[in-house]
């Protein structure tokens, strides 16, 4: 093995974390399967625990990974960019296209250039078609708020000291 990669530290893999995602992903599925006609409709939604459990996740994760580390915000963010908006704007792109060739196939479809490139920006806006702060593309919705945490977390990554970075991020 060569000098420069026996000396990188493997990444440790926490394995309880996988399985709180299949948790938090379980939850999900099984909110949004509370919709379908002809399933058990609870009247306490305790699916939508899975979303903050993902950001529980998502928060751990960032700590986790940068707290022995020496990154720069720009760095944090050019990371978290390349990770999530290129799959996020294929299908936000992709719902548009769709709007556009067929909005037949929409119910009750309003487009609004504004509201279009806000959410390809994570800019939280009104949807025009649902009265409700959220993308053009709906499933996206809890994208702006991660990428909201991302924004501050990476400001945080100034703080040079771990313990008031963590006081900090605490208290926000």
């Amino acid at each position: 093995m060569p000098q420069s990669l026996s000396q990188t530290r493997p990444v440790a893999t926490v394995v309880t974390i996988q399985y709180l995602r299949a948790v938090a992903a379980a939850l999900i599925v099984f909110q949004h399967a509370m919709g379908i006609p002809g399933f058990v409709n609870y009247t306490v939604h305790f699916g939508t625990v899975g979303v903050d459990l993902f950001f529980v996740i998502s928060g751990f994760i960032m700590w986790t990974t940068t707290r022995d580390k020496h990154r720069s915000p720009a760095a944090f963010w050019l990371a978290r960019i390349v990770r999530v908006v290129p799959l996020y704007w294929l299908f936000t792109a992709a719902y548009v296209a769709a709007a556009l060739i067929a909005p037949e196939s929409f119910y009750n479809l309003k487009l609004d250039a504004f509201h279009i490139v806000k959410s390809f920006l994570f800019i939280p806006a009104e949807h025009p078609n649902l009265g409700l702060i959220a993308p053009i593309f709906t499933l996206g919705w809890t994208l702006n708020y991660e990428m909201f945490f991302y924004l501050v977390f990476g400001l945080c990554l100034l703080v040079p000291l771990l313990y008031v970075r963590f006081i900090v991020l605490a208290a926000i």
